[in-house]
């Protein structure tokens, strides 16, 4: 499969080497339909079941989360684009910090009180090779696991959506 496109150019550069240049737009035409047509039963049936299957995406943790938020409030989520989508909340996919603390302050300055985590289903990286994204997931549910600073408020096992709320300083405190 990876050669399919050498070989698809190698036979019309070889099509345009042996036949006179005026023929050259017909040769590729005609080329395109003869791969249209002999895929054309396979593209039907793959359009048909996209068609008559419906689109389910789950979202019934977002819809807690919408019924429980303010229109105002913001959230940090690495899925933050599928959830503002559900809930019309705005928020950060991630808040530049050095530890949870830093998490925290930047968190409350940006006015942001959920913490949104969704099980993203990586695949490991190849070894020698570092994530970027990963690594911000992974600081994500570390510093929500902090019960000092996050409450676990919502859970959906089905969906892998865990929601938590920011707790708010407390006072004479410096965080």
């Amino acid at each position: 499969v990876p050669m399919l496109p050498a070989f698809v150019f190698l036979c019309l550069e070889g099509l345009r080497r042996i036949l006179p240049e005026r023929f050259h737009s017909r040769a590729l035409g005609t080329a395109a339909l003869l791969a249209l047509a002999t895929n054309a039963p396979g593209l039907l049936q793959t359009v048909r079941t996209s068609l008559h299957q419906p689109l389910v995406v789950p979202h019934a943790a977002y819809d807690w989360l919408k019924a429980h938020a303010g229109p105002e409030d913001r959230v940090v989520s690495m899925d933050m684009m599928r959830l503002h989508y559900f809930t019309g909340l705005k928020g950060s996919l991630f808040l530049q910090s050095d530890n949870i603390d830093s998490f925290v302050r930047s968190a409350r300055a940006a006015g942001a009180r959920w913490v949104v985590i969704r099980d993203p289903g990586f695949i490991p990286p190849a070894k020698g090779v570092t994530d970027p994204t990963r690594w911000f997931y992974d600081r994500l549910v570390e510093y929500s696991a902090s019960r000092e600073f996050f409450e676990p408020v919502h859970r959906d096992d089905t969906e892998g959506v865990s929601i938590y709320a920011l707790r708010p300083a407390v006072s004479g405190r410096p965080r």
